[in-house]
């Protein structure tokens, strides 16, 4: 029985960087969706922040909901 658990890419390798942590891409994630709530905040329309950032408006409203519950 296995005391940890390894992280896995889908060819069943261990993964290089889970998450992006390595490369700081989820520092620059979270930076833009703090900035995307802000704006919203502010009064910016969802499909404007989709526009924006090459978002989705359901991708928009989930970060949104992310945040606000945070």
């Amino acid at each position: 029985m296995s005391t940890g658990s390894i992280c896995t890419s889908p060819g069943g390798r261990p993964a290089a960087n889970p998450g992006g942590a390595a490369n700081g891409r989820k520092a620059e994630t979270l930076a833009r969706n703090q900035e995307i709530y802000r704006r919203y905040r502010e009064g910016t329309s969802v499909d404007q922040l989709a526009e924006a950032y090459f978002l989705a408006p359901k991708s928009i409203w989930k970060i949104i909901a992310r945040l606000r519950n945070e």
